[in-house]
C-alpha cells in the first residue's frame, strides 16, 4: 500500500513539473504600470509569472549577453530605442501575424518581432502663474537665453529623454541641436531630476516655470491636485514647427524562450480590447490597439502634429545622443 502511494506521488510530481508553465518577464517598466495585469494573466491561465523588472537597456544587454542560455522569455522595454535595438541585432523571435495586426504597422517593428502596447507624449507643464508662461509652446523655447533658471528636466539616464533628445536630433540637425543641448543645460543649471514627477512637483510648487515630461505624469498630478496652478501644453503644434516627440513601451519574445508558446499567449492578452482599455485608464497612456477610449483628460492624437522622425531613427541616433548629452555635462 505504501508502495503504491509513493508511486503515485511520485507520478504527480513529475507530471507537474513536466506540465507546469513558467514566464520570466525582463521588465523596463516600472511594476505598477504592469504587474496587475501580468498578474490576471497568470490568474486567467495558470501560467506562473516571474516579473524582473530595472532598466530597459540594462535588462536588454542583459538578454543579449545570456544568449541561449538566457532565462528570459519575455522583454518588456520601456521605449521604442531599446526594442528596436534588441530588433537589430537578432534578439528576439517573430510573432505570429494574427497578434501584431491587431495594432497599426506603426506601432510595431518592421521585422514583427515587437509590437506597442502604450504611447506617451513629451509635453511641456507650464505654472499658470508665471508671467509669460502662457508664450510658450515649443521645447526649442527652453534654450532661451530669458529662461535661465526656469526650466526642469530629467538627467541624461532618463530613458525617455534619450529617446525624445533622438528625436529633436534627427529634424534639427547636429548644430542646432547641439546648441539646444547646450541651452537647457544652462537653463536647468540645479534643477535636474531623476524623476518626472519630481518635475511637475517642481513646476507645481513655482520651483521652476516649465518642465520637460512624459504626458501622463503632469496628467496624474492634475488629476489628484485639480486646483495646481498647472497646464500641459503640447509642443511645436504650429505650422513651421517640429512636432511633438512621442516613444512607447513595447513587448518582445526571446528568441531564446523555451515557453514561446506560452509567451504568445501573454502578448495577445496584452493586445487584447480589454487590457488596452486598463493601459489608457490606469496608466493615461495612449493604447496602440484602435478605438480602445482614451482616459478623461487625455488629448486625442488624431489633432495632434507628431514630429517626423522615424520610429526606427530614434534607435539608431542613440549611442551619438549619449555621447553628445554627456559632452555637454548633462
Amino acid at each position: 500500500m505504501f508502495r503504491q502511494y509513493l508511486t503515485t506521488f511520485l507520478a504527480l510530481i513529475i507530471s507537474s513539473s513536466v506540465f507546469a508553465e513558467e514566464l520570466v518577464v525582463y521588465s523596463g517598466r516600472k511594476a505598477k504600470f504592469v504587474k496587475p495585469l501580468i498578474e490576471e494573466f497568470s490568474k486567467q491561465s495558470g501560467v506562473d509569472i516571474k516579473l524582473l523588472s530595472g532598466s530597459s537597456s540594462i535588462l536588454l544587454s542583459t538578454l543579449a549577453l545570456q544568449g541561449d542560455k538566457a532565462k528570459a522569455d519575455i522583454y518588456l522595454g520601456n521605449d521604442v530605442a531599446n526594442l528596436q535595438r534588441g530588433s537589430d541585432n537578432g534578439i528576439f523571435r517573430k510573432l505570429p501575424a494574427h497578434i501584431t495586426s491587431v495594432v497599426p504597422s506603426r506601432y510595431r517593428s518592421a521585422n514583427a518581432d515587437w509590437v506597442g502596447l502604450s504611447a506617451r507624449l513629451r509635453v511641456l507643464v507650464v505654472n499658470t502663474n508665471k508671467p509669460y508662461t502662457s508664450n510658450i509652446n515649443s521645447v526649442l523655447d527652453l534654450a532661451a537665453p530669458d529662461m535661465k533658471n526656469r526650466i526642469a528636466i530629467t538627467h541624461s539616464n532618463n530613458e525617455s529623454f534619450i529617446s525624445g533628445a533622438s528625436s529633436y536630433r534627427h529634424i534639427l540637425g547636429k548644430a542646432d541641436y547641439m546648441n539646444w543641448l547646450k541651452g537647457i543645460k544652462n537653463n536647468a543649471d540645479s534643477n535636474i531630476f531623476h524623476k518626472h514627477s519630481h518635475i511637475v512637483s517642481a513646476v507645481a510648487t513655482g520651483k521652476v516655470d516649465v518642465g520637460l515630461v512624459n504626458h501622463y505624469y503632469a496628467l496624474s498630478h492634475m488629476k489628484k491636485h485639480p486646483d495646481a496652478p498647472l497646464k500641459l501644453v503640447i509642443p511645436d503644434q504650429k505650422q513651421g514647427q517640429i512636432g511633438a516627440a512621442w516613444n512607447m513601451s513595447g513587448i518582445a519574445i526571446s528568441r531564446y524562450s523555451k515557453n514561446h508558446q506560452a509567451a504568445e499567449r501573454l502578448v495577445a492578452f496584452l493586445l487584447s480590447a480589454q487590457n488596452q482599455k486598463i493601459f489608457a485608464e490606469v496608466n493615461q497612456e495612449y493604447p496602440t490597439r484602435p478605438r480602445v477610449p482614451l482616459a478623461k483628460g487625455v488629448p486625442t492624437m488624431k489633432t495632434i502634429r507628431l514630429i517626423k522622425t522615424p520610429l526606427e531613427e530614434i534607435s539608431h541616433q542613440r549611442e551619438d545622443t549619449i555621447t553628445e548629452l554627456h559632452r555637454v555635462g548633462l
